[in-house]
């Protein structure tokens, strides 16, 4: 069975230090358009660790288990 998850990035509280992109080991976040970090092409790369998520000091990315 796929492990199945949900990634979110509340924009709002995102201060742009990029701790999650250096700790992702699939380096699927990026900025875009110089406006906050989002998971590059989705969720496909992404394995649902929560290195990202830990590193973020004002929790504005969470990964839901589901």
């Amino acid at each position: 069975m796929a492990m199945r998850f949900i990634v979110r990035i509340n924009s709002d509280k995102c201060v742009e230090y990029g701790y999650c992109i250096k700790s992702c080991a699939y380096g699927v976040l990026e900025i875009i358009d110089n406006v906050k970090y989002v998971c590059a092409g989705g969720t496909k790369n992404c394995k649902g660790r929560n290195d990202c998520s830990e590193e973020c000091e004002t929790e504005a990315m969470r990964i839901i288990h589901m």
